[in-house]
């Protein structure tokens, strides 16, 4: 009965979001705009960043995400991604309540809310591999003609069409930029070491910038593009171990929440123990989050290896 309450208080709330012609995705930023902070002065904000309090895993989780969806492109669909969150957390909290668990009800709910976040984390390992790799092409080829020519305009129009999305599409604009917009191209050069968040990449053009007053700097620029070769071939190497964290992980979560059906299997009356007294609860919601700082865990340690200063 509880469940058929539930429903009916969904079912209300969705219409009364039809009936006024509410978007849901605004309504939740302007809820959320009710809990921003109030401006602290400038003395407080020293004070706090002298501190350098700890991010909890947790918030490092939400935070990558954030990034990893502006550097993917993917800036406009974190309004979605909330969304599904929040259709997550409310089935953790049915699901709760349909078990007559009050323990798993915190648990579960914040466990499937992290799952988008979780999905954007591991897919955005592919996207940071594959941007290194064509970051690699671009920087070693545009680099080589620039030495011949010193010029390094003319190098990124001779090498444009050996590039890939989403490089060439940045270098596209940097000419574009330098060709008929303005001719500063410190000024483009500041703008290109922005677009990506590689530590490398940030480095090159940095590099790049003080050739444009200093010739002989130049080379620098090679052992700069070497560092991200060096990353690369790491990462291909590590590449097994790097995977083998979440890959124990399904194994343990599955052979975890299978001895749940197959205690019912096996003995009736513990698992009538097991879901239905408050020790057996209990017991449930502890193994639920072991699952979900586990998850956390494992996410934060199987990202691509990325050089760091």
């Amino acid at each position: 009965m509880r469940i058929l309450y539930i429903f009916a208080f969904l079912g209300l709330t969705a219409s009364w979001f039809f009936i006024f012609h509410i978007d849901l995705l605004s309504f939740i930023y302007s809820s959320f705009g009710l809990f921003k902070r109030k401006k602290v002065s400038l003395a407080t904000r020293i004070k706090r960043a002298k501190k350098a309090k700890k991010q909890t895993a947790l918030s490092q989780l939400i935070q990558e995400a954030h990034e990893v969806m502006s550097a993917t492109g993917r800036e406009s669909k974190v309004g979605m991604l909330v969304l599904l969150s929040l259709g997550l957390f409310i089935l953790g909290v049915i699901l709760s309540l349909a078990m007559d668990n009050l323990f798993m009800l915190p648990i579960l709910s914040s466990g499937l809310a992290l799952l988008p976040l979780v999905f954007v984390l591991l897919s955005a390992g592919r996207f940071r591999k594959r941007l290194a790799g064509e970051l690699e092409t671009a920087m070693s080829v545009i680099t080589s003609s620039y030495l011949r020519n010193e010029s390094f305009v003319q190098a990124v129009e001779e090498n444009l069409s050996f590039l890939q999305p989403p490089v060439s599409d940045v270098f596209n604009m940097f000419v574009a930029k330098c060709r008929f917009i303005s001719a500063d191209i410190s000024e483009a050069l500041d703008e290109l070491e922005t677009k990506f968040s590689n530590q490398v990449f940030r480095e090159w053009v940095s590099a790049m910038k003080g050739c444009q007053s200093d010739r002989t700097l130049k080379s620098t620029l090679m052992p700069i593009v070497r560092k991200l070769s060096d990353s690369r071939i790491v990462t291909g190497e590590f590449e097994v171990l790097i995977a083998q964290p979440m890959k124990e992980y399904a194994t343990m979560a599955f052979l975890l929440v299978a001895n749940i059906p197959l205690i019912y299997f096996i003995n009736r009356s513990w698992f009538e123990i097991l879901v239905n007294t408050l020790p057996g609860k209990a017991c449930l919601a502890a193994s639920a989050l072991v699952l979900v700082i586990s998850l956390i865990g494992a996410v934060r340690i199987s990202r691509p290896i990325e050089f760091k200063e």
